[in-house]
Formats: structure tokens, C-alpha cells, sequence
């Protein structure tokens, strides 16, 4: 699966106080993370 993009729905909450202090305008980011299966080994 490496070099695979998968798109996945994210939420994102923002405390009330830091809304306000944003000034208007369109945001865009974007999240680039990444993720590892590790499988435990056998007993």
C-alpha cells in the first residue's frame, strides 16, 4: 500500500475563543500523516 492516497472524513473542533480571534476569510490545510500496522509477535 505504499504511495496509495486515500482520502478520509476528518472532523476538527476549534475552541470558541480561538474562532473569534480568526480573522475572516476561506481556510484550506492539509493533514499529511503517517500510519504503521504492526503485527505483535507470536507467544
Amino acid at each position: 500500500m505504499r504511495d496509495e492516497t486515500k482520502e478520509i472524513p476528518l472532523a476538527v473542533q476549534v475552541k470558541e475563543e480561538d474562532w473569534a480571534k480568526a480573522y475572516a476569510g476561506t481556510y484550506q490545510a492539509t493533514l499529511t500523516f503517517t500510519a504503521s500496522l504492526i503485527t505483535p509477535p507470536a507467544p
